[in-house]
């Protein structure tokens, strides 16, 4: 079950991958459940898929603003007026979004200790925070601060946070 899938689709693969397995699944009810308990529990303790899932998640993010600084960089040197305002409004744009996710992770945070509110504010600033999240949410660990900015808010969090299950 060395799979980059979740649990579930991972057990189908492995069962479909050998065809003794497919009869022996055909002829037993209980396999196909029994395995998805077996294999939740499996992938849930493996510590290196979920270190690659958050190292990922945070390396795709850093890469993705690396590549938005350079594209403003090349816009805002170029002599051409038009791209000139494209490399103005895209550092504006970024600002913005930047600065927003900021003041939503401070606000979440607002009944926290000051150190916690600027650990939030610092994952956002180095754009970790999708790889942060994913760790957390890998983990199903509780959140202790309610981290979580516009781009990783999901209806799972939001249960969570609300008390439901999820």
């Amino acid at each position: 079950m060395l799979t980059p899938q979740p649990p579930l689709p991972a057990v189908d693969e492995w069962i479909y991958r050998y065809p003794a397995l497919v009869q022996f699944d055909a002829k037993n009810q209980f396999f196909r459940p029994m395995m998805k308990i077996v294999g939740r529990r499996l992938l849930g303790t493996v510590g290196w898929g979920v270190k690659l899932r958050s190292a990922l998640g945070a390396g795709l993010s850093m890469m993705d603003m690396a590549t938005d600084i350079w594209m403003i960089v090349l816009y805002l040197r170029s002599d051409d007026n038009m791209e000139n305002t494209l490399g103005t409004m895209l550092l504006l744009f970024v600002s913005i979004c930047l600065f927003a996710q900021v003041l939503y992770a401070a606000y979440i945070n607002r009944r926290m200790r000051k150190t916690v509110i600027l650990k939030e504010i610092l994952i956002v600033l180095s754009t970790c925070k999708p790889g942060v999240d994913g760790e957390i949410h890998a983990h199903n660990a509780p959140f202790k601060a309610a981290i979580s900015t516009p781009l990783t808010l999901t209806p799972n969090s939001l249960a969570r946070r609300d008390g439901g299950g999820g």
